[in-house]
């Protein structure tokens, strides 16, 4: 697909402009591929929140996910986290920013599950 690119590249003004056509090319590998990749984070953010409250950084960290009555969560709960980590994200991770400014350092999804991270020294 390559060497095909570089018949035309004469015709480009700067390697800039490939970007369109290896997109165009590679599209039906890309969709799926993301889509996969999706998943699986979306899956371990949920089931790492869900088992423990820790996901690999947290334990680096010594920190974990809890309730606000101090309860782990539930599955239902981690899954309405993860679904709101991922909202956060896509608006250029607007709801990690807000823990910032919060006096309790609460995340946007950490609000609306009322859930809360917490520093564990045992």
């Amino acid at each position: 697909i390559l060497n095909d690119l570089q018949l035309y590249a004469p015709y480009y003004q700067t390697g800039i402009d490939l970007v369109p056509e290896i997109v165009y090319r590679f599209y039906p590998v890309l969709l799926p591929t993301f889509s996969i990749w999706a998943l699986v984070i979306f899956l371990y953010f949920w089931l790492t929140t869900f088992g423990g409250g820790q996901s690999i950084g947290k334990m680096l960290l010594k920190m974990r996910v809890i309730r606000l009555d101090a309860s782990p969560c539930k599955l239902t709960c981690a899954l309405w986290r993860t679904i709101f980590q991922f909202i956060s994200v896509m608006l250029f991770f607007f709801g990690f920013f807000w823990a910032i400014f919060d006096c309790k350092r609460q995340s946007f999804h950490d609000k609306v599950v009322k859930t809360v991270v917490i520093r564990c020294y045992s």
